[in-house]
């Protein structure tokens, strides 16, 4: 994934320009900018190209990719003013989105959908603002995103590694596609079963669609995990990534 934004900034003119799409224009700091992180959640849809207004910051990024993806570091985008979002596949214009984002807040912005698919499954975009301030003292925040178009409503569990899955795990109850929620938990190791809405878990998460494990997450940690279908051929079923919004 290559990234064309020179020292992270937009200059407002390249916003209103009426060029082509990848038009070029003196670069100028943003005088108001929201950070934004962008995940692609599409499947099948590789080697897209991010258009921010008529400017293509990031282009050739493949399926799971998250732009920028170092943990916790996010991209200035203009803020305070209508923002053309758009997702381009070849010749194919696959999302065109307009929102306004607002200035000094952080967001996570998902590609989601499928390439072909109608009503919805139709590709869009997931909007989310994060908090990226501290959670409780010995606390993480973790939040969780229905990214993947090919599964219904989801329930999702949370359990330390080495414990049982049971009724009193789950943290979040039928979350529909392109739903969240948030949850502040102690510090430590996870492991985290998405299961078809109203379906108990075995006490080792057998029958999970999706089972893993976080890895040690430190106090003072926010990360969302979205679920998202399967990168075929590589993988069967769908899958749970994680990204960090916050570093303690």
């Amino acid at each position: 994934m290559r990234s064309r934004l020179p020292v992270l900034w937009l200059s407002a003119a390249a916003m209103a320009a009426c060029g082509s799409d990848d038009a070029v224009a003196p670069v100028q700091p943003v005088a108001q900018s929201a950070q934004v992180k962008i995940i692609h959640a599409i499947a099948g849809a590789n080697g897209v190209d991010i258009g921010v207004g008529d400017l293509r910051p990031f282009t050739g990024v493949n399926f799971t990719a998250v732009a920028p993806a170092a943990a916790g570091v996010y991209t200035p985008l203009p803020a305070a003013t209508p923002l053309r979002l758009r997702v381009f596949l070849g010749a194919t214009t696959v999302i065109d989105s307009t929102t306004t984002l607002t200035a000094s807040q952080n967001f996570t912005v998902i590609a989601s959908g499928l390439p072909g698919g109608t009503g919805a499954t139709a590709p869009r975009f997931i909007l989310l603002q994060d908090n990226v301030t501290a959670p409780a003292a010995g606390l993480i925040r973790l939040r969780a995103v229905h990214a993947a178009a090919s599964v219904g409503n989801v329930d999702i569990h949370a359990a330390g590694v080495g414990a049982t899955f049971s009724a009193t795990t789950r943290v979040f109850a039928a979350v529909p596609f392109r739903g969240a929620g948030t949850v502040e938990v102690p510090a430590g190791n996870y492991q985290l079963c998405v299961i078809g809405a109203g379906t108990a878990p075995t006490a080792t998460g057998t029958n999970c669609a999706i089972l893993t494990n976080t890895g040690s997450v430190a106090a003072g940690t926010a990360a969302t995990a979205f679920a998202r279908d399967a990168n075929s051929p590589a993988e069967t079923g769908p899958r749970l990534q994680i990204t960090v919004d916050r570093n303690p």
